[in-house]
């Protein structure tokens, strides 16, 4: 915008123009005074103008009066009046600082500093000798800086009071209490309407031409918009501003910042806590608990921030609030500038308590929907002390030695008849395969069988480092008779492939019967599947108890029980091989195996009782030193 006027003369330059009145003829200016080089305001009345009235001529005047003898650090001071060609001007102290209906946004903390500022420069006024009435309070006549100072300007309707003083009508629309605008009596309750629109209208963040949004023609306030967002008392407070009745109002400034010092401005947000109280119980010694803490804003515009802490407590370590000996929330701090929940995790590590203990503990939550803390009672079940003893390895293997134990008494009794039968059945292969090159094809195939099996019997049950997972004793099982079948119909048909490839290519004789190819193909797949079940099983039980030796060493037992034990498990292997092998001996053999059985269960048995014991008192003097509950 281009400036015409010129103040040298009165040794001032203008630096920019930051105001026009066009109705009133008023424009106000940036200047410099050109002696001391201080930034000053020139508001000029252009009473020239013909626009301009005799009554803006005298707001200039009578702002003038009034800032000659007020000293307020809030007010900006009067320095200098002067008439220039165009009218007359009126030089005051700059302030850097833009008015509140250039900057709408301000939260409740903000808010309340500015009215408690406002507040006092109005006590300042009424305190005068002769009181003072503003009577235009709005966004545009209060500035304000980035350290939140705020001022007060333009005194230009401003008003000495006296009890019987009547007001023309002037002032802004909107702002102007309902005595103001119809000429009756002012008083300095009448500046407090307006002070209580104006923070209205920051609150709900309306521009000064918006103030009918909630201000209908009957003067009434609608406070329903911000009903949500204050607490009752600033509601109480505020609807005393605004009362129609000024003898319903506060009787002055001073009595409305008494009553607004204690007052928090915020309606405490509702939040959502999906747990009231938290109980969580470990499965095993030393486990560590982990659990969602979710947190919901049921506010959409507003953020949810806040800190969590674990209480003190007389039988915990000594902590900080931001590291406890065994329970640990993360985030620590949060906020949900984007979303509208608050995941948050808590981590509970029983390794520190002692087992079988019920520890209560209570979390603390700091949030800004409350002045007071979420208090959250946090109860930690432990596990009882386990001893993880038994006479098997696993239930697993516990049902192999019950049933070799079966089979083998079932094999005592009727030896006769399954001997009868086994022996008509080896004749029969072996008058098959009098030729020696069957017996080494066979034996290369049982060779390679047993090699597959005990590889078999130790993949078995390794872990799965990704997942943590073992195999169990059912798909041990399956897939080892599966893969046995699957070698033994291979090793079947390549035996034949082999014998018809040497008769018919490479010594050039006449092919055997059918009959003969197919029985002897039979017969390798029938050896290979028995000499790999076989070792895959041998080896798997070994394999077994092997583990299960170290883990009864690691539990604490006695070193020569466990070993008595590892002995007795590969005799026993050992023993059910050769049974298997040599049928002769199954007797003998039958009886050997029952009475390794059934003097290791017995044993086993009375022994593994007290070994619990020992452990039970070895782990309750460990846990001496844990944290009590």
């Amino acid at each position: 915008m281009a400036i015409s006027s010129d103040f040298s003369a009165h040794n001032y330059q203008i630096l920019e123009q930051l105001g026009v009145n066009k109705e009133g003829g008023r424009l106000t200016y940036k200047a410099l005074n050109i002696q001391s080089q201080q930034t000053v305001v020139i508001k000029q009345f252009k009473f020239v103008s013909s626009d301009s009235d005799w009554s803006a001529y005298q707001a200039v005047e009578r702002e003038a009066d009034f800032l000659k003898s007020l000293n307020h650090p809030q007010i900006p001071k009067y320095l200098d009046y002067f008439e220039s060609e165009e009218g007359i001007c009126l030089v005051q102290e700059y302030k850097s600082a833009p008015n509140l209906s250039q900057r709408q946004r301000f939260d409740f903390t903000q808010i309340k500093k500015i009215t408690l500022s406002i507040l006092e420069v109005l006590v300042y006024l009424q305190q005068q000798a002769s009181p003072i009435i503003h009577r235009d309070i709005k966004p545009e006549n209060i500035l304000i800086d980035d350290d939140l100072n705020t001022y007060l300007v333009d005194f230009g309707l401003a008003k000495i009071y006296s009890q019987d003083s009547s007001s023309t009508v002037s002032g802004t629309i909107g702002f102007m209490p309902p005595e103001q605008f119809f000429n009756k009596p002012l008083s300095t309750a009448s500046d407090l309407y307006s002070l209580g629109i104006t923070l209205i209208s920051l609150i709900l963040r309306k521009e000064s031409h918006q103030v009918s949004d909630f201000i209908d023609s009957q003067f009434q306030v609608d406070l329903s918009a911000i009903a949500p967002k204050v607490t009752p008392q600033f509601q109480t407070w505020l609807e005393k501003m605004v009362a129609l009745d000024k003898e319903q109002r506060f009787p002055d400034a001073e009595t409305a910042l008494k009553a607004l010092q204690p007052i928090i401005l915020k309606k405490p947000k509702e939040i959502e806590l999906n747990h009231c109280e938290i109980y969580l119980q470990a499965s095993h010694r030393e486990d560590i608990i982990e659990k969602e803490l979710s947190l919901a804003q049921l506010i959409p515009e507003e953020v949810l921030e806040g800190k969590w802490e674990v209480a003190p407590h007389s039988s915990d370590p000594p902590h900080t609030p931001q590291k406890h000996a065994w329970i640990e929330i993360q985030p620590k701090t949060f906020s949900n500038q984007e979303e509208r929940e608050v995941p948050c995790y808590l981590r509970v590590d029983t390794s520190k308590l002692k087992s079988n203990q019920e520890y209560e503990r209570k979390l603390l939550l700091h949030t800004n929907a409350y002045s007071e803390t979420y208090v959250i009672p946090l109860r930690v079940k432990t596990a009882p002390l386990a001893i993880p003893l038994s006479p098997f390895p696993s239930s697993g293997l516990g049902i192999i030695l019950v049933s070799m134990g079966v089979i083998s008494a079932l094999t005592y009794s009727f030896s006769d008849i399954l001997l009868g039968h086994f022996q008509q059945i080896r004749t029969f292969i072996f008058s098959i395969v009098s030729d020696f090159r069957y017996t080494s094809i066979t034996d290369v195939i049982i060779f390679i069988g047993v090699l597959l099996g005990i590889l078999f019997g130790v993949s078995f049950g390794e872990e799965e480092k990704k997942e943590s997972k073992k195999f169990s004793l059912t798909e041990a099982f399956f897939g080892t008779v599966f893969l046995a079948l699957c070698y033994g119909a291979i090793a079947g048909s390549v035996s034949v492939l082999a014998e018809v490839i040497w008769k018919q290519f490479i010594i050039s004789v006449s092919l055997p019967s059918l009959y003969s190819l197919v029985s002897f193909g039979f017969f390798n797949a029938y050896v290979s599947t028995d000499a790999t079940l076989i070792a895959a099983t041998i080896t798997f039980i070994l394999k077994g108890f092997y583990n299960f030796y170290f883990s009864l060493k690691k539990a604490g037992l006695n070193s020569f029980f466990a070993t008595l034990f590892l002995i007795a498990s590969v005799s026993l292997g050992i023993l059910a091989g050769i049974e298997i092998v040599t049928p002769t001996t199954v007797e003998s053999l039958s009886f050997i195996m029952a009475s390794i059985s059934g003097g290791y269960l017995i044993s086993a048995m009375l022994y593994l009782p007290l070994m619990r014991l020992q452990k039970k008192r070895q782990l309750k003097k460990q846990e001496i030193n844990l944290i009590q509950p």
